[in-house]
């Protein structure tokens, strides 16, 4: 195992991921506060994932190794690569067409499409 593979989410043929349920996100415990998590990018993508969430009162919140909690772009092809590796579920914000997306029409990886509302002078 190399320091390269221990900040990995994913390595294909040695680790397979692993997803852990915090206090945050356990919604037994805790079901007046609890927040899903959204793979985020980093600062490096034009992204209001966050205040779009905020907004639409969908309650997430990133956690990833970087100091905002976001994902580089490698850790969020690592974090869907593990998904489909354990048969997890995620929630991550990307673009279309892409072909790390269309490389799953037709799978059993194939990713759903959430629609948030409509923007408006408001939000």
């Amino acid at each position: 195992e190399t320091s390269s593979e221990c900040a990995k989410f994913f390595v294909s043929g040695i680790f397979n991921g692993k997803f852990n349920g915090t206090d945050e996100n356990d919604c037994n415990a805790n079901p007046s506060t609890c927040t899903g998590h959204i793979v985020a990018p980093d600062c490096k993508w034009a992204s209001y994932v966050h205040q779009q969430a905020y907004h639409l009162k969908i309650p997430v919140k990133s956690n990833g190794p970087s100091p905002t909690g976001s994902y580089s772009y490698s850790e969020q092809l690592d974090v869907l690569q593990a998904a489909f590796a354990t048969k997890s579920d995620i929630l991550f914000i990307w673009f279309a067409p892409d072909p790390t997306l269309q490389s799953h029409i037709g799978t059993e990886n194939e990713l759903q499409k959430v629609l948030l509302t409509t923007p408006t002078q408001e939000c």
